[in-house]
C-alpha cells in the first residue's frame, strides 16, 4: 500500500488528506451499536466464545463477523477503546482509495490520471464515507474487501500468464468469500462470484467458493442454531420499494449525489456490450452486482434504510465511483485540466459544507422530520449510555442482572448481564418481537406485550433502564423505585434507572 501511495500521483494524495481532515473533524461520532461487537470482542477475546452474556449460549447479535475478529485481536494486543477501532477503519478507507489507483489504471490505462483522480477525490470526500469510517461499525471494512476482491479478479482478466491469472483469481475468490462474512448482504456478492466464474467455465473456483459457504454455515449452524445474525431477525421487514426509493431521492438531492445518475447511462452500455461479446466478464460483474445491491436498498423502505448518515449508501457510493470509470472507459469521454480542477474545487466546497452540516445541525441534511446533529449524538452517548454504564460498573453488584432498550454502551461498560428490550441480544426477547410483528389485531399485540414484560420481570433483573421502552405502567414495577440519577442523551431521550426494592 505505502509503494502505492509513493508511486501515486497528486490526487491521491489530495484525497487521502482529504478523507484525513474529514475523518479527523467528525472523529468523535460513534453510535451505540458499536459497543455491541465490541462486547462479543472482548469476550472472544477473554476466552469466553462468541458470547454476548457469559455463561449464556451464544448469539449472534452482531452482524460484522470479521470485524468482530478484528476487534478481538485489538483486545488481545491491549488496545481496547473504540479509538483504535476507528484507526483500523481508517487504514480499510485510505486502502480502498488507494485501491481505486490501481482499478483505474487496470480499466482506462495510464492516461486517465485525472478522470481517475476525480473519482478517488469524489469518494474520499463523501460525508457518508467519512461518517461511518468513524462510526464504529464495519461498513468501510465491508466495501475494502469488495473493492479488493474486484480488484484482484481485474487483475486476473488482464494478466497474459496463466500462473498469475490463477493465483490473482484464487485471492479474488478468498476475498468473495471474506465480503460474505463482514455483512450479511455481503453474500449477494459470494453468490455473484460463483455465478462469475461458473460462466467463465472455472468449476474448481467455484467450487472453492461454495465449500468455504458450507464449512461456514455448518460451523454457523451448530454454534448458534441459526443461519442468520440476529438483527435480520429483529429488524424484518415487508418489502417497501416506494419507501426506500423516496430514501433514494433524498440522498441524491443532497448537493453533487446527483452525479450517481450517470450509472444508469453505464449499465446499459456495459450490459449490452457484454452480452454482445457474449461473455460474462467482471465488468459486467461489478455492475450487476451494483443493480442488486441498490433493489436490496430499496427493498428495506423508509425505515430500516434510514440509518443516520445514509450507512446503507456508502458500498453505493464507492461502487459508483467504479461504474463512472467504466462510464468514461466506454463513451471516450476526457476533461482538460481546467475542466477537473474546477469541478473538483466545486465537489470539494460542497462535500465541506455537507460535513459541517452533519456535525454542527443535521445528520441527515434535512432529510427527517427530526433534526439531529453529529456532535449531539456524540455528546448524548458520552453523557447517556455511556456514563450510565460507568456508573452501574462502579456501583452495582458485579452478578447484578439489568434491562435495556438499547444494548450496546451500556453493558459494555457497566459488564452486567443485559436482558436486551430490542431484542438484538436476547433469544426469549427476539422470538417475542417476531410474534408481534405476525399478529394484527390490537388484542393480540396487547397479549404479546404482556408476555414481554412477564418475561423482562421473571428474569428479576436488579435495574431497569427506562427510556421510551416497554415498561411505562408502575404496576409492572412495583418492586422497584426510581434513582434520582437521569442522563440526558437528547432532549428528548432520557434515560432513568429503576433498582429492584432491597
Amino acid at each position: 500500500m505505502i509503494k502505492i501511495f509513493l508511486k501515486s500521483n497528486i490526487y491521491s494524495i489530495v484525497a487521502i488528506l482529504l478523507y484525513t481532515l474529514g475523518v479527523w473533524y467528525f472523529f468523535n461520532f460513534t453510535i451505540d451499536d458499536t459497543y455491541i461487537s465490541m462486547r462479543y470482542a472482548e469476550n472472544l477475546s477473554n476466552g469466553q466464545g462468541l458470547v454476548f452474556n457469559v455463561g449464556t449460549p451464544p448469539l449472534e447479535a452482531y452482524s460484522n463477523f470479521i470485524f468482530v475478529l478484528l476487534e478481538s485481536l485489538l483486545f488481545l494486543l491491549g488496545f481496547k477503546t473504540v479509538v483504535a477501532v476507528k484507526i483500523i477503519s481508517y487504514f480499510f478507507g485510505v486502502g480502498t482509495i488507494l485501491l481505486l489507483v490501481v482499478i483505474g489504471k487496470l480499466i482506462l490505462g495510464d492516461n486517465a490520471k485525472k478522470e481517475t483522480g476525480f473519482v478517488q477525490i469524489f469518494i474520499a470526500s463523501s460525508s457518508p464515507f467519512i461518517i461511518w469510517t468513524v462510526g464504529g461499525l464495519e461498513t468501510v471494512q465491508f466495501i475494502f474487501t469488495v473493492v479488493a476482491s474486484f480488484t484482484a479478479y481485474l487483475y486476473a482478466e488482464k494478466s497474459k500468464s496463466i500462473k498469475a491469472k490463477g493465483k490473482w483469481y484464487l485471492l479474488g475468490d478468498t476475498l468473495a468469500f471474506i465480503v460474505m462474512l463482514s455483512r450479511p448482504e455481503g453474500i449477494l456478492f459470494t453468490l455473484g462470484a460463483i455465478v462469475y466464474r461458473l460462466l467463465n467455465k472455472a468449476y474448481l473456483s467455484s467450487l472453492y467458493i461454495s465449500l468455504l459457504l458450507i464449512i461456514y454455515f455448518v460451523w454457523k449452524w451448530s454454534y448458534f442454531g441459526e443461519l442468520m445474525p440476529t438483527p435480520y431477525y429483529a429488524k424484518a421487514h415487508i418489502i417497501d420499494l416506494y419507501g426506500g426509493m423516496n430514501r433514494a431521492i433524498e440522498f441524491l438531492k443532497i448537493n453533487v449525489n446527483i452525479i450517481y445518475l450517470l450509472i444508469f447511462p453505464t449499465i446499459f452500455m456495459t450490459i449490452l456490450a457484454n452480452f454482445k461479446k457474449l461473455r460474462y466478464s467482471i465488468e459486467l460483474f461489478i455492475i450487476l452486482f451494483m443493480i442488486i445491491y441498490l433493489l436490496y436498498i430499496l427493498s428495506l423502505g423508509y425505515q430500516v434504510s434510514m440509518d443516520d448518515a445514509y450507512r446503507y449508501y456508502v458500498p453505493l457510493i464507492v461502487m459508483g465511483g467504479i461504474v463512472f470509470l467504466y462510464f468514461i472507459k466506454n463513451t471516450g469521454y476526457r476533461v482538460n485540466n481546467i475542466t477537473i480542477i474546477i469541478i473538483l474545487i466545486t465537489l470539494v466546497s460542497f462535500r465541506i459544507n455537507d460535513l459541517h452540516t452533519a456535525w454542527k445541525k443535521d445528520i441527515n441534511w434535512n432529510a427527517l422530520s427530526y433534526h439531529v446533529s453529529g456532535e449531539a449524538i456524540a455528546d448524548g452517548l458520552a453523557s447517556g449510555h455511556i456514563k450510565l454504564g460507568k456508573w452501574l460498573n462502579k456501583n452495582a453488584d458485579s452478578n447484578a442482572t439489568i434491562v435495556v432498550h438499547d444494548a450496546g454502551a451500556i453493558p459494555y461498560f457497566s459488564k452486567l448481564k443485559t436482558i436486551d428490550v430490542w431484542s438484538l441480544c436476547d433469544k426469549e426477547m427476539l422470538d417475542l418481537n417476531i410474534l408481534d410483528k405476525a399478529v394484527l389485531t390490537k388484542k393480540e399485540k396487547n397479549i404479546i406485550k404482556n408476555k414481554k414484560l412477564e418475561y423482562l420481570l421473571k428474569q428479576n433483573p436488579n435495574y431497569i433502564i427506562q427510556d421510551k421502552g416497554i415498561i411505562t405502567k408502575t404496576s409492572y414495577i412495583k418492586n422497584y423505585h426510581l434513582l434520582p440519577e437521569v442522563y440526558e442523551y437528547s432532549p428528548w431521550y432520557k434515560l432513568r434507572i429503576y433498582e429492584k426494592n432491597k
